[in-house]
Order: C-alpha cells, then structure tokens, then sequence
C-alpha cells in the first residue's frame, strides 16, 4: 500500500471518530476534514511518502510555507494547524503515531489584545457576595450564573425570551444578533438559580404585559438595558472586592478559557461561543500558555 492511500484511510478513520465518539456537528467534522485533506494534498504535491509516525516539525513548517505561497492567510493557517493538531491526537490514540510533530510547533498569531478573565475562585467569590434575599438579588445571580456557565453575550442576554429557556432539557437556545440559534447545556447551579428567580423574583418587577416573555427586568417592568447591565455587574464585582477593570464580556472569556483550560475540544468552544471562525477562538489559547 502507497502511503498516500493509508494517509487516506486514517483521514477516513479519524472522520468516523469525530462523528461516533466526538459527536461533533457535521460544519465541523467537514472543516476537520478538509484541513486533513488540506495536508494530504500537499505530501501528495511533493510526492512525500513518510507515514504519521514519520512526520517532522520540519515538515509542519514546510507546509505552512506552501500555505503561505497559496496565499492562504495567517487566520486560515491557524485554523488548519489547529484541525491537524486534533488528527494527530487522533492517530496517537489509534497507535498510528507515538507522538505529535506539533507539539512544539506554534504559529504566530494577530497581535489582538489578551481578552482579561477571572479565575473559578473569584466568580465564586462574585457569585457568593450577591444577596438572594430579594427580587434584585435573585436576578443578579441568575444573570451571572447565565453568563459565566453559557458565555452567552450581554445582548443576547437582555434580549432572552422564556421559550429559549429548556430547563427540563438542561440547556438554553442563544439567539444571536444575526438570528442564528445556538444550544448550550445549563449547568444545575444555573438551573437552579433561573427557576427560584422566575418563580419568586420575576414577578414582583410587575413586567408590563408586552414584554412578558422576557426574562430579566428593570423596577419600571420593561427589560433590562445592556447599560443597567453593566452597572449591575460592576456593582457585584465591586461588593466581592475584586480589583480587576470588568465588563460583562469577561465572563465570556472566562468561560472559554477555563473550557479549553479543562481539555474541551477547541472547535466545540467555537460552537458554544457562536464564532464564525476558528481564529476567533483560538485567542484563548494564548491564555494556557501564560
């Protein structure tokens, strides 16, 4: 056999894998896959024939130099890299490989700023310093909860309606400004706290009829403003005594951080976040390497 045609059948391997134990969307095995077949095309061009356990970091960076003179952007490189990093976690697992030529290899990325997180510690300490003793507080939790366990974004946040809460199924559809639906688990603290808020909170904010579906709500029963939001956050990090510039979006990053900080495959991160592209997500691997 060519070794071409066992690069092949391990491409065909590793798609099986990403669909039966990854249970990965189809969008994003089809991605894995072409940036697969991205690197089997190239050791076919220049008529390559080492096999997986072969492949050097010389190699890797030969490719990215054929990339380059494709003119392939640096956002594009990045997100190939990144799919050959999962296939070869893959063959070393399958024993097609004993180790990964990328381990070592790094790619230069944008020079965007380093989103700001918090530790687990801190949001605990933030989350334990609201009083639930009232319908403000109740709220408060309920909206921290949501952000730091869904990484949901504000907006998406103050525009949430009733019927995107599945509570029973444990998870939330986020509805986001371009109207494409995502679903992401609720962890049971999040549950929990949403369905005191809206059987004992929500209520007594006297919502006015027209906006009833909504979720969160201002003293004048109208939804909560992106502004009052803010202002409401900044007070409870304030009151945990925590000294760190925060807006809303930090729960955000957190929640993306301490994901890919835990092992979580980086393309579902993408997922759960909403991002259109790798690259985005990709920022916070930055953070691990700190």
């Amino acid at each position: 056999m060519k070794p071409i045609e066992k690069w092949n059948i391990i491409a065909k391997e590793f798609t099986t894998f990403l669909q039966e134990e990854k249970g990965l969307s189809k969008n994003t095995i089809l991605s894995y896959t072409r940036d697969v077949h991205k690197w089997i095309d190239f050791l076919t061009e220049i008529k390559y024939n080492a096999l997986p356990h072969n492949i050097q970091i010389e190699d890797i960076q030969l490719f990215t130099s054929h990339l380059l003179q494709k003119k392939i952007s640096k956002s594009s490189q990045c997100r190939i890299i990144s799919g050959l990093r999962l296939f070869y976690s893959f063959c070393i697992e399958k024993n097609h490989a004993t180790n990964s030529p990328l381990e070592s290899f790094s790619m230069v990325y944008d020079q965007r700023p380093t989103p700001t997180t918090l530790t687990t510690k801190e949001i605990d300490n933030i989350l334990q310093h609201i009083p639930i003793q009232k319908a403000n507080g109740l709220r408060n939790r309920a909206m921290i909860e949501l952000l730091y366990s869904t990484g949901i974004k504000i907006t998406e946040l103050m525009e949430l309606q009733i019927h995107q809460l599945l509570l029973e199924q444990e998870v939330i559809k986020i509805i986001d400004n371009q109207k494409q639906e995502r679903i992401v688990p609720l962890c049971p603290s999040a549950i929990s706290y949403l369905k005191e808020y809206l059987e004992k909170g929500k209520l007594k904010f006297q919502p006015q009829e027209e906006y009833m579906e909504y979720v969160f709500f201002n003293k004048y029963g109208k939804p909560l403003s992106r502004i009052m939001a803010f202002m409401i956050i900044k007070k409870c990090v304030q009151n945990a005594g925590i000294q760190k510039i925060v807006n809303p979006s930090i729960f955000r990053h957190s929640f993306a951080a301490h994901l890919l900080e835990n092992g979580a495959d980086i393309r579902l991160v993408k997922e759960l976040l909403g991002h259109e592209w790798l690259i985005t997500t990709e920022i916070y691997t930055t953070l691990q390497k700190k």
